[in-house]
């Protein structure tokens, strides 16, 4: 997740920019009912600002999450606003109005320039409403008064019954950055989820300020794991009354080969902590992503570790709108 920033007028809206990147790459993002992920995107609004695929070494029977972001400009706030006032059957598409609401006359809210919607793939369909991501990275939300005060009042406003747990993750961030809200609405249990950046080093201790029970042994064999790869990580803990012993770690962007630490000790170490010893080979096709000519294509990698200490990792294929960008992580 990020901020972008494009350099030219040519864009293609979310279709167009769906069925160039299903001809070239359809063997990476569209594995198993291709229809199903076209039918989606007809029908999202068209005004992307970037969209991730879903990518599971591990899993070819099903079909990917898709991640789209959107700019918070009035003009697609509208789209978002129509978009979701049809969802009239489920109960979360007025809080997302809400959120929309707010964007438009609240001062505190007006930094927030990105929004994500995360339509996650559910057994047999994928749902209308989405998984909603809030960035806050803006430089303005820099001032942790104005950040608290801004997330304490969307979560009260959404999930008024996340608050007192929010606001006890929020007293811990001495040495991290609130980077992302999230609310789970397209899954079954709703969740607020915080993205945070900080130090590789700093994860354990802010963990242990939040009396985080999840695997400690197995955490530590992961972030041993990642300081070789980045000073810095992205973390996500997510919360409903309880904070929740799940825990995910996002690693760097890769935008080229220069960069790109997918090798065979990579492999091995994810083979082994998911203990899965064949399925994580295939990674190594990811790198064909980097080489669109058409397309500005970049990606990260994320293990998520669960609450019955089981490992996974999931890779994030990006591409914008624009045929030329720069990208602010």
């Amino acid at each position: 997740m990020g901020n972008y920033l494009p350099t030219n007028t040519m864009r293609y809206t979310t279709l167009q920019l769906h069925t160039c990147l299903d001809q070239s790459f359809s063997s990476l993002i569209n594995r198993n009912q291709p229809a199903l992920a076209q039918s989606l995107i007809e029908v999202v609004p068209q005004n992307t600002k970037g969209i991730c695929y879903e990518y599971r070494s591990k899993i070819r029977h099903r079909p990917c999450d898709i991640l789209l972001a959107y700019s918070c400009a009035p003009a697609d706030l509208e789209q978002l606003e129509n978009y979701v006032a049809q969802l009239t059957h489920d109960q979360y598409a007025s809080e997302i109005i809400k959120f929309i609401e707010q964007r438009r006359i609240n001062p505190e809210y007006r930094p927030i320039n990105l929004v994500w919607f995360s339509f996650d793939w559910n057994s047999t369909h994928y749902p209308s409403i989405p998984t909603f991501y809030v960035s806050t990275q803006s430089e303005k939300y820099n001032n942790k008064q104005k950040l608290s005060s801004l997330t304490t009042d969307l979560v009260t406003r959404l999930v008024p019954s996340h608050l007192a747990t929010a606001q006890r993750v929020l007293g811990c961030l001495d040495k991290a950055k609130l980077n992302h809200i999230g609310f789970t609405f397209a899954r079954e249990k709703l969740k607020t989820k915080f993205v945070l950046t900080c130090d590789t080093t700093s994860v354990l201790p802010l963990l242990r300020d939040l009396d985080w029970e999840g695997d400690h042994d197995k955490l530590v064999q992961l972030l041993d794991f990642v300081k070789g790869i980045t000073p810095k990580t992205q973390i996500s803990i997510s919360f409903n009354d309880t904070l929740s012993s799940k825990l995910e770690i996002e690693l760097p962007w890769i935008t080229s080969h220069d960069n790109n630490y997918i090798d065979k000790p990579f492999i091995d170490f994810v083979s082994d902590i998911c203990h899965a010893q064949d399925e994580y080979q295939s990674l190594s096709e990811l790198q064909t992503w980097l080489d669109a000519n058409n397309h500005d294509c970049i990606f990260y990698n994320k293990f998520s570790l669960f609450e019955d200490s089981t490992v996974n990792l999931k890779s994030y294929l990006h591409s914008s709108p624009f045929q030329k960008r720069r990208f602010l992580q």
